[in-house]
């Protein structure tokens, strides 16, 4: 599968227990993959969000098919941006925004943690 035995394990394990969810996790990976290539948000410009924006921005589109249901709507008062990059669009997609937007603040914590860990070796 990726190469990675971790990965492949945990998501032959998942398949087994909620296919579902495996497939969910497609979705965000490719959203993931589509806000770093065609958006440019690559790791280094999401190391600069240190306060929590890529997790209240996650929680925004978590919310966004319950709160929100039109792109002209207003961002909710804990959107970390402006209201330009406020762009809800279907319940499916704006869960999926979610959880690639999640996995990016974690890809930003693990690397900060490492660095922290590599400084602190040091």
């Amino acid at each position: 599968m990726t190469g990675v035995p971790a990965l492949d394990a945990a998501v032959k394990r998942l398949m087994v227990l909620d296919q579902e969810s495996a497939f969910a996790l497609v979705d965000i990976v490719e959203e993931r993959v589509r806000q770093i290539s065609a958006e440019g948000w690559s790791p280094e410009h999401d190391n600069a969000h240190e306060s929590g924006e890529m997790a209240k921005a996650a929680a925004a589109y978590a919310l966004a098919p319950h709160t929100h249901k039109y792109a002209e709507s207003e961002c909710p008062s804990f959107w970390p941006w402006g209201q330009q990059w406020w762009k809800p669009k279907s319940m499916h997609l704006n869960r999926v925004r979610a959880g690639a937007l999640l996995v990016a603040e974690l890809a930003r914590y693990f690397r900060t943690a490492s660095k922290q860990s590599s400084d602190n070796a040091a």
